[in-house]
């Protein structure tokens, strides 16, 4: 990949860098008694292959010797774009990732005696400031409420159609990942199949869509040893049809980053292909359920997109804390291991049904998982339905919130994952015209009578006493409709006939083969 390419489509700083900025240099002035101590909202990125600075000379590579990532981060070899030989031979049109500058750490800038020089780090911190501002800067020229509010209306729409009727099993799903690869329907789709995936996603036109969507993307993408939130898309295209439409692919790489690939739909070398790309997008976290995916011999075309998260908790739990106690689930009591910290100086949030607790991450302001208990008496079904649930998603600070000396805090460590079919969702939100074979409009990527044929997604979520891994993926696979023959039948020669009863007795069968001369007559 050339240098200059890698930042051709990249932007978007968010508000809380400058105050994660200052942050840092308040943090900064602290003497520091360990060289591994880390600063507070200080995340270093390593990214794989070396990383790209951006300095007023131009960019160049730093191939210096990174320090490993923590264990709950497992950085596979290669970028999030870098595919394997066995993956990269079928692409067709090939998305550019950014790779963003390093934010420096206070470990580079800590002598012997633990003291920092704090002026050095301070200007190495702005610097990267500017540097990363480009990237981070289009949710706020695209409007952060308007770009945002969507996505967590999307969240409140889908609670409870994807997590209720769970039979006491886990459940877990990404609303950001499903948003993400609606938007990329709605770019393949037209007419009336479009405006119904537009509605769910709360957006006026396509070309407001591909703003917001890449405003989001911008925002969201990290590749950071403290945090990963690493986006992948992709379509799948059969290698024995013409009739897709080069552009739209070429927009998808530009505006979604989005790679496409072609080979023969339903083989075990492109399936194979298809499990790999998700491996690679989501650090393997999805392996066990990644091993089942595959395309139908059938299908015409298929989206897939990714999610990959991880985070560390600001505050680690102390293993030493870990116990065992029980859980009192819907199917009866199990053994589990329970994280303990006391909390002080905290805020936690109660509705009339629920208390909730928020355990925020080093790498972000404000960037926490929040953690929601029925009151006794109410079930989480009920938490579903509940509007006070939908503030805590969208506006917290909208609830009654109260500070807390201390909170003693007991979590269960927990890896649970499930595999959704959205078909339902999508229909009972609008979604209803693209998997009509009559009413479907996929014509700006094919002339091919294109209709969706299923809707699936897959997540995991695993947390520790080091933080939280995460990942997700969508698969929305497209069937085709065989063209109807246009035949001409003229009957002008000798010919048989059959009158039939409605029963199927057969009571006339005659030749025609000499019909009535009108010219006699």
């Amino acid at each position: 990949m050339k240098a200059e390419d890698l930042f051709e489509s990249i932007g978007a700083v968010d508000e809380d860098l400058l105050a994660r900025s200052e942050q840092n240099k308040k943090a900064a002035k602290a003497p520091r008694n360990r060289l591994a101590y880390t600063l507070a909202g200080v995340a270093a990125a390593a990214i794989i292959f070396g990383v790209v600075l951006l300095v007023k000379g131009g960019i160049f590579r730093d191939d210096k010797k990174k320090e490993p990532a923590p264990d709950n981060v497992k950085i596979t070899t290669g970028s999030a774009i870098v595919y394997d030989e066995s993956v990269k031979k079928y692409a067709v049109e090939t998305a550019s990732y950014p790779i963003l500058p390093e934010e420096p750490g206070g470990e580079s800038f800590t002598g012997p005696d633990g003291m920092m020089d704090v002026d050095a780090y301070t200007k190495a911190h702005e610097e990267w400031i500017e540097a990363i501002r480009p990237y981070r800067e289009k949710i706020q020229k695209y409007g952060e409420e308007k770009a945002i509010a969507p996505v967590n209306s999307f969240a409140v729409k889908t609670l409870a159609q994807l997590l209720a009727n769970r039979n006491g099993q886990n459940r877990t799903y990404s609303p950001i990942n499903i948003y993400m690869t609606l938007a990329m329907l709605a770019e393949i789709t037209d007419g009336s199949t479009r405006e119904q995936v537009l509605s769910l996603l709360e957006s006026s036109d396509i070309a407001d869509l591909r703003t917001r969507y890449g405003a989001l993307w911008n925002h969201l993408y990290h590749y950071d040893k403290n945090k990963l939130c690493v986006l992948g898309a992709s379509v799948w295209l059969r290698d024995d049809r013409d009739d897709y439409n080069k552009d739209t692919l070429k927009r998808l790489a530009q505006e979604y980053f989005a790679t496409s690939f072609r080979g023969e739909m339903g083989s075990d070398a492109y399936n194979k292909a298809l499990r790999k790309w998700i491996n690679e997008q989501t650090g393997k976290l999805l392996r066990d359920q990644a091993d089942s995916a595959s395309l139908d011999p059938d299908t015409v075309l298929a989206l897939v997109s990714t999610i990959w998260y991880t985070a560390k908790w600001d505050d680690t739990f102390d293993e030493k804390l870990t116990d065992t106690g029980m859980f009192h689930g819907t199917n009866g009591d199990t053994l589990t291991e329970y994280m303990h910290e006391t909390q002080g100086c905290n805020t936690y949030y109660t509705g009339d049904n629920f208390v909730a607790v928020p355990k925020n991450f080093e790498s972000d302001v404000n960037a926490a998982m929040w953690f929601i208990l029925p009151n006794e008496g109410s079930t989480v079904d009920d938490l579903l339905a509940d509007p006070q649930v939908a503030q805590l998603l969208t506006a917290p600070q909208s609830l009654d919130y109260h500070p807390a000396s201390i909170i003693h805090f007991t979590v269960p460590k927990f890896d649970i994952a499930s595999t959704t079919d959205l078909a339902d969702m999508l229909a009972n939100l609008g979604v209803t015209e693209a998997f009509d074979p009559a009413k479907a409009n996929f014509t700006p990527v094919g002339e091919g009578n294109y209709y969706l044929t299923s809707a699936e997604h897959t997540a995991r979520v695993k947390i520790d006493e080091n933080g939280v891994e995460a990942a997700a993926y969508t698969i929305l696979t497209c069937g085709a409709m065989l063209p109807e023959d246009e035949i001409t039948f003229t009957l002008d020669r000798p010919f048989l006939f059959v009158i039939r009863t409605y029963t199927g007795v057969p009571v006339f069968i005659g030749v025609v083969e000499q019909p009535q001369d009108v010219s006699e007559s």
